[in-house]
């Protein structure tokens, strides 16, 4: 059996977090999903208060630095959009929901919450600004798109994959300027 590392840990409680909310997060739940001991629990976190400070950070991690860093800053702005776009279609929205949950009730995790609609704004209006010139403009189109984002986790059934992907690229098309052009 290969060795249970920490990130093995941290990436239960997401999954936990997801299907059985908050409430799963719990030493015993999450022994239950990985099918291990106490005992590997405790040589990892020195408790559950430390581990859920840490799968925050990992889920904040998740949630942003790990989308935005694999996206090469260099390309043009609309191509930096599009690939973004192809990133975010492939994550499953019940991942940020159960995270949204767990905010509602937990301080740190709203704390998370809030700091992550920041960035995510914030990095979706500076693409935007980038793209139609004007960061007024820019800053209510990061605003739309991360309400589609956001929305798109409370559709049954949820809005993800290709047709999250079909969806975005037909507002991006009709909202913003053609390459050289006006919108």
């Amino acid at each position: 059996m290969a060795r249970t590392r920490r990130k093995d840990w941290l990436d239960a409680g997401l999954k936990v977090l997801s299907t059985q909310g908050e409430a799963g997060l719990t030493v015993d739940g999450l022994i239950s999903y990985m099918g291990l001991t106490k005992g590997s629990f405790y040589h990892h976190f020195a408790g559950l208060p430390a581990y859920r400070a840490e799968l925050l950070v990992h889920l904040e991690q998740m949630g942003f630095a790990d989308v935005v860093d694999a996206i090469d800053h260099q390309l043009p702005p609309t191509e930096q959009l599009r690939l973004l776009t192809v990133a975010v279609s492939r994550l499953d929205p019940a991942d940020d929901q159960a995270v949204r949950q767990w905010a509602e009730r937990d301080p740190a995790a709203r704390a998370l919450v809030e700091r992550m609609d920041e960035r995510r704004t914030a990095y979706l209006a500076d693409l935007f600004t980038q793209i139609v010139g004007c960061p007024d403009q820019g800053y209510l189109l990061a605003r739309l798109g991360y309400a589609l984002y956001l929305g798109a986790g409370q559709l049954q059934p949820r809005l993800q994959g290709e047709e999250y992907l079909q969806i975005t690229e037909l507002l991006h098309r009709h909202l913003l300027p053609a390459p050289g052009g006006e919108a």
